[in-house]
């Protein structure tokens, strides 16, 4: 409370000062008149006032222990402020760097949504020129089985035409080669008929000479012998196929055969001739094809 009386005081004094002058002036001012009729002087009886200020005691001066505190609360008071400004700032460059931080962060989370946006839309064109290659390949695929299909069916067609063409054409080789086969078989049988007679002819009369009549042998009975015969007309065996009853007849038949042992004239037979008909053949013993 001294302390703030030893400040206040100067400054009354200054106020008082500047007051008093305020009013010398305003007293000694007079604004200017219009011109008037002159009038007689009216005399003023005037006081003299001494402007001087009464002198004021000098201040008492405050002690060393006071001084030193008060330079001490001087310093803690700028050494708070100090701090105070500096948290301020602190708080401020705090804040400030929050501020570029959150707007940066602002600024990633857009940038992350544009290029998710991009991404996005990319992925859908993408996607769509996916299924539409898809499609497209979808759809030539289907139209190169289709050909692929139309093609077989061609091809199986023409396979069976061609299968059906040659068919016919063998069934009716097969047919003209039957017709001929027929044919020469024909005359083969016609001409092998004539053939084989006279070869029997030969070989019956080559086993007759051979032949001696047994006893009781009589006419109207005949036995039946298998021969069997190489091409140069060598008999290999001679059995009875078909006996007739009289067992000595059939044994002089038997016998007769034997005895020629080789057919003469045989090699001369054309071989077809005698592998069809004589290499095994049956031989008909009659007693009335014999001479008396």
């Amino acid at each position: 409370m001294k302390f703030e009386r030893f400040l206040n005081l100067p400054v009354l004094l200054s106020v008082g000062m500047h007051s008093i002058l305020m009013a010398v002036i305003i007293i000694n001012w007079t604004p200017a008149k219009p011109e008037q009729e002159e009038q007689p002087p009216h005399f003023v009886k005037a006081t003299l006032v001494d402007m001087q200020p009464k002198a004021i005691a000098a201040p008492q001066q405050p002690k060393p222990q006071v001084l030193e505190a008060q330079r001490r609360q001087e310093q803690e008071r700028r050494r708070q402020e100090e701090q105070k400004r500096q948290q301020a700032e602190a708080q401020k460059r705090q804040q400030e760097q929050q501020q570029r931080e959150e707007k940066a962060k602002a600024e990633a989370q857009q940038q992350q949504k544009v290029k998710e946006e991009q991404a996005r839309q990319a992925a859908a064109k993408t996607k769509a020129e996916q299924e539409k290659k898809a499609e497209a390949a979808k759809q030539a695929k289907a139209k190169a089985e289709q050909q692929k299909k139309a093609e077989q069916e061609r091809q199986a067609k023409a396979e069976q035409e061609r299968k059906n063409r040659e068919q016919q054409q063998r069934e009716e080789a097969e047919r003209r080669e039957a017709a001929l086969q027929k044919e020469q078989q024909h005359l083969s049988d016609r001409s092998d008929s004539v053939n084989t007679q006279t070869w029997e002819g030969l070989i019956r009369e080559q086993v007759t000479e051979n032949w001696s009549r047994p006893p009781g042998a009589r006419n109207g009975i005949t036995v039946v012998l298998e021969v069997n015969m190489v091409p140069t007309g060598q008999v290999m065996n001679v059995r009875v196929v078909k006996s007739s009853g009289d067992i000595p007849f059939d044994r002089s038949a038997e016998q007769a055969v034997k005895r020629v042992g080789q057919f003469q004239g045989i090699r001369e037979m054309p071989n077809d001739v005698f592998e069809r008909y004589f290499r095994v053949f049956q031989l008909t013993f009659r007693p009335e094809d014999l001479r008396q």
